[in-house]
């Protein structure tokens, strides 16, 4: 009996979510599992004693080069993608995608690559749209995609965003996931696939064994820049969806959506940058009207008044921005 893999990727509210899939899941014979959630990079992860507590099937953070077995339950450790090589595991701590490291992206394509027809991913409560990507590679190597219904979730973006980029197998409520997972692993499968080399590529781009300049890039040049590293950013159409990417030849890859989340905490940044240097100007020209009149300086007084007065205003045009707020959420 060919093994198998179940993938499941999720975000803020996902951890609850993916408990009671497991709990619901027998002690699957030939099936492994691969959970990527996102989780801050410098924190110890407890999932994996979160989610033991679910179910008879071990559980344990995953590591550089295990074997994958079925009937066990592999989560990924902080600050490192989790990437399935054939029958093993792989470790990268290369550039983030989407802002994050571990990322759901690069476990859906590295498993759609290594088990093609084989491969169930689930995607589920989340922000943004991390997997979305990754999910376009599963549905090109004939696996099945579980996307959670948004409306049964906590926070709706990331499955709502990944539906509107890929048709998925199903699209259920949480109580609905393992019972059709059961039922898909019981049919038989087709497990060829047609490698996609654009795929392959990427998959190696998460694992920063060197620099990827000498290579040609997926896309078109784009004319922006990363956010993390400064170099160059080539845009990626996908040819079988409207999704638009992003990638640097260091690796770091960004949705549409991540990269202007990540262009409106630096637009941000800098506001508060010019804001702090518009206050101090605002401040020292009030010092030197005040010192200048003190001392019968006319001139000088009604110039740095001047100044004081528009710097003052420019200084209020950037607080109303940032009272307002760079985010696109209100759209």
């Amino acid at each position: 009996m060919s093994l198998k893999i179940i993938t499941i990727g999720g975000s803020a509210g996902c951890i609850p979510s993916i408990s009671e899939i497991l709990k619901q899941l027998p002690v699957l014979p030939n099936v492994a599992i691969c959970i990527t959630v996102h989780i801050p990079a410098h924190s110890p992860s407890l999932l994996p004693q979160i989610f033991a507590n679910a179910t008879a099937m071990p559980v344990m953070h995953a590591q550089d080069g295990m074997e994958i077995l079925a009937g066990r339950v592999y989560v990924a450790p902080p600050d490192f993608h989790l990437l399935i090589k054939g029958r093993s595991l792989e470790l990268a701590r290369g550039a983030r995608e989407n802002y994050h490291r571990p990322s759901i992206d690069p476990m859906f394509r590295s498993a759609s690559q290594a088990f093609a027809a084989n491969h169930i991913a689930v995607l589920l409560s989340g922000y943004l749209d991390d997997g979305s990507a990754g999910l376009i590679a599963v549905k090109r190597a004939g696996g099945t995609i579980v996307i959670q219904d948004p409306e049964d979730t906590m926070y709706p973006d990331m499955p709502r965003n990944a539906l509107e980029y890929v048709a998925a197998d199903c699209v259920c409520a949480l109580s609905d996931i393992s019972p059709f997972l059961i039922r898909q692993l019981a049919k038989p499968v087709d497990g060829f696939s047609k490698s996609d080399n654009d795929q392959v590529h990427e998959v190696n781009m998460v694992k920063i064994s060197q620099g990827d300049s000498r290579d040609e890039m997926p896309g078109d040049s784009c004319g922006l820049v990363c956010p993390e590293c400064s170099g160059p950013l080539w845009e990626i159409k996908e040819k079988d969806s409207a999704i638009l990417r992003y990638r640097c030849h260091e690796g770091h890859a960004y949705s549409a959506l991540s990269l202007e989340a990540g262009q409106n905490e630096a637009l941000e940044a800098a506001l508060w940058t010019a804001l702090r240097a518009m206050d101090e100007k605002v401040e020292l020209t009030e010092r030197l009207a005040a010192r200048a009149q003190r001392t019968g300086q006319s001139l000088a007084y009604l110039r740095y008044q001047k100044r004081h007065e528009r710097t003052k205003a420019q200084a209020e045009l950037i607080r109303k921005v940032l009272l307002e707020g760079i985010s696109n959420s209100k759209d």
